[in-house]
């Protein structure tokens, strides 16, 4: 984000079998999960807020015959192992990876670098009889609708995600990490407004990425419930040794533990977070404090304000119930360490027209059923350079995973060799279950 100047980010990873969603909000990450269950084991660990439903490449497409015959996709995934029905290790049953394959957008031969091979007869059989046959359609249709409800699926997780927490989605760019993230990108951003994706140069590795070349820091809590506002007087807090007390506390520990890992104060930093409810209310919400310890009595005047605007982001402004008093129930402290991030130099803007080397021909490429397959142009990763521009509908190979650039998009690659979509105009007649939310 601070690289493209994004400062309202929704990052998504699609994989195999899962697809992730993470909220920065104003540059900062404002949502933790105290109690992340990870494999149905509730954990005592505080962790960022991610959220995973079961969409993914390996996803399976089925019919629910129980509710009329519906199209599902998902959340049981062909896994690695036997793999979608293409990938010839077994599997029979149609996945999202096998639709993208018949609808053309990849190419069997030139999977993964051309490292792995798919049979496309394979997955058109799997999607013919799981699919198309119990609704009586085409296998092309099938393959098409596929795609959509696993794009409006991710979607709508996306657009609730985000303004469920108080945002609009609208303001949001899209970051689209995961192996098949820049082949569904331009699908999921119109289902949350968004006009803008950004597909890093690392997307298929880019949670390993991030994870390697994160700054060094440490997490400080203590539950300690500190009324900050009096519900009886209608009073705010003079006490402010209570408050700095538990933040010197947290402070003190986390100086010890850096300093043993090698850091010197002056390159140690803080940021104190506050878990904060109403008297009478159950939810907590988290502030940013602006200060690590309080100067005035006003001080709290001040803090009852952030949470007051904050709450009112979230639940509405109406659902502010001051008179019934203010708590803090847990100090977060965030300690740092003041380290040069990871930043490889950008290289120089081109020419916004490809090199003729960039061209790898063109494929029939499905973009609705009602159109049948279209020839579509094909470029080569490999041979773009930052500054070129290509206007959809496109397909762009890379080694690593495919950019599909619908109708109505367009690829401009920066100068670190990711990718920004960006959306042109609404695509022309969009049927019913495509348009927005």
């Amino acid at each position: 984000g601070g690289t493209s100047g994004d400062a309202n980010i929704v990052f998504t990873d699609m994989g195999g079998t899962s697809f992730d969603i993470g909220v920065i909000a104003g540059g900062e990450i404002r949502t933790q999960d105290f109690i992340p269950v990870i494999d149905r084991w509730r954990t005592n660990i505080p962790s960022v807020e991610v959220k995973s439903i079961g969409a993914g490449g390996g996803s399976i497409a089925w019919v629910n015959r129980g509710l009329g015959n519906t199209l599902e996709v998902g959340p049981r995934s062909a896994g690695s192992m036997p793999g979608p029905a293409c990938y010839d290790q077994g599997g029979t049953e149609p996945t999202v990876t096998d639709a993208d394959l018949v609808l053309g957008l990849y190419n069997p031969d030139n999977y993964l670098g051309g490292a792995m091979q798919l049979d496309p007869e394979l997955a058109r059989e799997a999607i013919e009889a799981h699919i198309a046959q119990p609704l009586g359609i085409s296998v092309l249709e099938a393959a098409w609708r596929i795609r959509r409800l696993v794009d409006a699926r991710m979607g709508q997780e996306v657009f609730n995600e985000v303004a469920l927490k108080g945002h609009d989605p609208r303001n949001f760019t899209v970051f689209a990490g995961g192996g098949a993230g820049a082949a569904h990108a331009t699908g999921i951003a119109p289902y949350i407004g968004a006009g803008r994706i950004i597909v890093p140069a690392i997307a298929s590795v880019s949670g390993a990425f991030g994870a390697a070349t994160m700054k060094i820091s440490e997490l400080w809590e203590k539950s300690c419930r500190l009324r900050i506002f009096e519900w009886a007087t209608q009073k705010y807090c003079e006490d402010l040794e209570a408050f700095n007390s538990v933040v010197r506390e947290l402070r003190d520990r986390a100086v010890r533990d850096l300093r043993l890992e090698g850091y010197a104060p002056p390159a140690m930093h803080f940021d104190l977070d506050l878990e904060m409810r109403f008297g009478s209310q159950y939810n907590l919400t988290r502030i940013r404090a602006p200060r690590l310890l309080l100067e005035s009595s006003d001080d709290y005047r001040v803090l009852g304000e952030l949470f007051v605007r904050r709450y009112g982001e979230i639940y509405s402004p109406e659902a502010t119930f001051l008179v019934g008093g203010i708590n803090i129930e847990s100090f977060c402290l965030n300690a740092w360490v003041d380290t040069a991030p990871y930043a490889p130099a950008a290289e120089a803007l081109g020419a916004g027209e490809p090199a003729a080397r960039a061209g790898a021909g063109s494929r029939p490429v499905c973009w609705h059923p009602a159109e049948g397959y279209v020839e579509t142009p094909i470029h080569d990763y490999s041979g773009l350079r930052p500054g070129n521009v290509i206007t959809g509908p496109a397909v762009i190979e890379a080694p690593e995973t495919t950019y599909v650039i619908e109708p109505g998009w367009s690829f401009r690659m920066d100068g670190w060799r990711s990718g920004i979509l960006e959306r042109l105009a609404e695509p022309a007649a969009a049927a019913p279950q495509e348009a927005g939310r």
